[in-house]
Parts: structure tokens; sequence; C-alpha cells
């Protein structure tokens, strides 16, 4: 059984494909959290393909990427939901996070999320301790490599970190 997964759910049989919104899943280790992932800016399968992107990164030389859960046209919106994520060592550590987009240096750019995503901190600026789910990163790599499109010309590391 795999201990990692991110998916949108298919939709129920009576439910109105118009609505702009799907019900997604994260699971991480022993943890599971559903999330509704915002349809009218990106569609199921460009969430699958961020997804797949920002797994894929990991590696000595991109040690931080992130999972975005909901996200709206950022030229209009205030926030997204987004899941960054940190490997250290042999480890995947995962952290929710809303990113406000007044609090970012720039414009948010959808395509390249990755210079938003801040550097791992374990506590707040309250001082309070910042919930982390962590992971051996081969836990991750079924889930990587079912998100990405088996066409796609990507070759896949079985393991970028380096011993």
């Amino acid at each position: 059984m795999s201990r990692f997964s991110i998916e949108l759910l298919p939709l129920a049989a009576d439910a109105d494909p118009h609505i702009g919104t799907r019900l997604g899943v994260i699971k991480i280790g022993d943890f599971e959290e559903r999330f509704e992932a915002s349809t009218e800016f990106w569609t199921p399968a460009r969430y699958k393909s961020q997804w797949a992107e920002g797994l894929n990164r990991l590696g000595p030389n991109s040690p931080k990427s992130c999972l975005i859960t909901s996200i709206t046209d950022p030229a209009t919106a205030n926030f997204l939901f987004w899941w960054p994520v940190y490997l250290i060592g042999q480890n995947l550590h995962f952290q929710n996070h809303v990113l406000f987009f007044s609090e970012i240096k720039g414009a948010f750019d959808p395509d390249n999320p990755y210079p938003h995503v801040p550097e791992r901190s374990t506590t707040s600026e309250t001082g309070e301790r910042i919930s982390e789910w962590v992971i051996p990163f081969s836990d991750a790599l079924g889930a990587r490599n079912a998100l990405i499109d088996v066409s796609s010309p990507v070759l896949i590391a079985e393991n970028p970190v380096q011993s």
C-alpha cells in the first residue's frame, strides 16, 4: 500500500460538473485530508500535471517544491492553498499552507510557483509549532510515477537523492 497519494475524486453520478469545485484527498503516511479544489481556473488535468511536476522536480539541486490543491485566477484572487514539500536527506517533509499573494514579491506565475515556496520553518512567527508530515522519499515514487503521463518524455530517476 502506498504511503503517499494525492488525487481529485470522481464526481458523484448526480453531481453538477459546472459547480466549480472538486473534492480531493491527500494521504501522507497515516494522515489523510480532504480538500476542495477550485476548477474555475485550473482543470483537474492541470492539477494532476502540477502535482507530477512538483514531485518530479525534487532532488539534490531542488530540495523544495509544492503541490497546489486549490487555485483561482491570481489576477483576481488573494490566495491559494498548497502543500510546500521539502526534501531533507532521504525524507519528504510536507506542510499545509495558504499563500497570500499580497505577501510575495512580484506577480505569482501559476506555471512556475516554485520560487514562492518559503524556506522550511518548523515554528510560526508567534512560536507555535508548524504541523508537518514526514515520509521517506521512496514512499512517494509510486504516486509520482502514476501522476506522470506515460507518453511524456520525462525520465524519472528511482531516487534523485545522493547518498
